[in-house]
């Protein structure tokens, strides 16, 4: 988030969104957690893949 050249191109307008968020609100900080660190968002994630619409 905090290196623009490091952001994949497919997700440029997404990251852009979020940096005008973060720069309005100025409290808002951003850190990176692997997938084995956050547990809760680990599930919620395979239960995003697993869905059928």
């Amino acid at each position: 988030m905090l290196s623009p050249s490091n952001r994949p191109w497919n997700y440029q307008e997404l990251f852009m969104l979020a940096s005008k968020f973060s720069y309005a609100l100025r409290t808002v900080n951003f850190t990176h957690a692997r997938r084995e660190a956050n547990h809760m968002a680990d599930k919620l994630a395979k239960q995003g893949v697993s869905r059928i619409y």
